[in-house]
């Protein structure tokens, strides 16, 4: 049997690799130990590195198309949102101060504007409101067309009714000619509703 000398010596042939032990005969014995080693890290391989920038790469090229996708009908819905605003408030100001009221809209210098006012004036400046940059009046657009202002138009008598023809106001993406969103007006009562068209429906589908 053998046994070490002390626990200090011990510690100190661990560190060394090399221990005296006695054997039960009293003669002293040497015990090779394998030096305690450091594991070393060299941090990540080119392969590893390549691999991980691969999987980031596809699932960039997959997530991409989906959030500009989201992008486009959030900002389109805002569109709609705003210009269905536009026509209710035009609307309501009619009925509220008895005479006729105007909702227009315009594109100027790539941007989609709209303005409420009095049917007899045309918009200052200041009242104009533009839209996303992104966004654009679609040719599905069907309300009348001031070619003289260069303006779409709704208008509405003092009892809050259409004044003259129908139609619809459609928006869609600079992007995504495809996809779109309107606000139509269906009665001359002044009823309104909002619709849609999706990228994958028909082409030749009106926004509905």
């Amino acid at each position: 049997m053998f046994q070490t000398n002390s626990p200090l010596g011990t510690l100190k042939a661990i560190k060394t690799g090399c221990l005296t032990m006695k054997a039960s005969s009293g003669k002293p014995s040497i015990l090779l130990i394998q030096p305690i080693k450091k594991r070393e890290s060299h941090g990540f391989t080119l392969l590893e590195v390549s691999v991980a920038l691969g999987v980031i790469g596809i699932l960039f090229a997959i997530a991409t198309p989906a959030w500009s996708s989201l992008l486009n009908k959030q900002r389109l819905n805002t569109a709609r949102n705003e210009a269905f605003q536009a026509m209710r408030t035009a609307q309501h100001k009619a009925k509220l101060q008895h005479v006729d009221w105007q909702v227009s809209f315009r594109e100027v210098n790539g941007l989609v504007q709209w303005a409420i006012h009095p049917d007899s004036t045309l918009p200052s400046t200041s009242l104009w409101h533009s839209l996303d940059s992104n966004v654009r009046i679609d040719q599905g657009t069907t309300l009348y067309f001031d070619g003289t202002n260069n303006i779409y138009r709704l208008r509405f008598t003092h009892l809050g009714r259409v004044s003259g023809q129908l139609g619809r106001i459609t928006f869609s993406s600079k992007t995504d000619s495809q996809t779109k969103r309107c606000v139509i007006v269906s009665t001359l009562l002044g009823t309104m509703r909002e619709g849609e068209k999706s990228a994958g429906e028909n082409s030749d589908k009106l926004c509905n």
